[in-house]
């Protein structure tokens, strides 16, 4: 919060600096304090993250079908998976995004039996 008003302070040419100058140091240390008050009740930055996946719970969503190519819904949770944890891929909005950003470019051609394929 602190360097948002700093980056506010540089632009009108403030002649303090909210990080190190001693007029500030009480700012500093009551908002040092409430982040510290607010991690302590679980309101940190990320209270919800996610755990990463061990290779036990993976093994269980093969077994549960959920993963694999028993059904279309397996297979397409697999190509899912199988992109997010290399591509370190969050959620379907970054999934759409690779193809705009080029990383990934879609292309549509035919094997030698006349099958078309996406390379």
């Amino acid at each position: 919060m602190l360097q948002s008003l700093s980056a506010i302070r540089r632009k009108i040419n403030y002649g303090l600096c909210l990080m190190k100058d001693v007029q500030f140091e009480q700012t500093r240390k009551a908002l040092q304090s409430k982040q510290r008050d607010l991690k302590r009740k679980g309101m940190s930055n990320k209270p919800n993250a996610s755990a990463a996946l061990s290779e036990e719970d993976i093994q269980v969503l093969f077994e549960k079908d959920l993963l694999g190519s028993s059904t279309v819904e397996a297979l397409l949770n697999k190509v899912w998976f199988n992109n997010t944890i290399p591509f370190g891929l969050l959620g379907r909005k970054e999934h759409r995004e690779m193809c705009s950003r080029g990383d990934v470019k879609l292309c549509q051609n035919f094997n030698v039996a006349g099958v078309p394929r996406i390379q």
